[in-house]
């Protein structure tokens, strides 16, 4: 992860053992600040988390959730366990739209995010959160990053050509 440049950042990433609280405040607090702009569908809640990521590490040198390059893309199955985990506290609800999943906030109750996450959150969100998904998903496809890995550590042109 890094070294981290701010106490505050450190003790955002670290609140569950501070805490010690079933559910990872940090992660909670970030999805629930994403979700304050409405109801978001499961694909691009995912996308807009790993580039808020993404961003932090760039920036600070640490994340809040841990990424794996799918053949799919960024995929964080924290997200996935604190969504879950979310819902059966009551603080989202979900529902199925077209062929995904949409969360959204149970109530508005709020988000309590240190200025530098807070600042990317922002920043993300300002540029991606009213685009369309299929702009998201370029985008993050088109990242070198992206690009270059796949599942099984393979690189897309391993597994194109089907050796590795």
């Amino acid at each position: 992860m890094g070294v981290y440049k701010s106490f505050a950042l450190r003790i955002f990433i670290n609140a569950r053992e501070a805490t010690g609280m079933d559910l990872d405040t940090c992660q909670v607090d970030l999805i629930m600040y994403v979700l304050r702009r409405g109801p978001t569908a499961r694909t691009k809640l995912m996308k807009l988390l790993f580039l808020i990521d993404r961003e932090l590490h760039r920036r600070h040198g640490a994340t809040v959730f841990r990424w794996k390059m799918y053949k799919y893309g960024p995929f964080s199955r924290e997200v996935l366990v604190t969504l879950d985990d979310m819902e059966i506290y009551g603080s989202i609800v979900s529902r199925v739209e077209e062929d995904d999943i949409v969360y959204e906030l149970a109530s508005t109750a709020p988000a309590e995010l240190p200025r530098e996450v807070k600042e990317v959150a922002d920043q993300v969100l300002e540029t991606w959160a009213h685009r369309s998904l299929d702009d998201l998903l370029s985008y993050v496809y088109s990242l070198e990053e992206v690009k270059r890995l796949s599942p099984l550590g393979k690189t897309k042109q391993q597994m194109v050509g089907g050796k590795g």
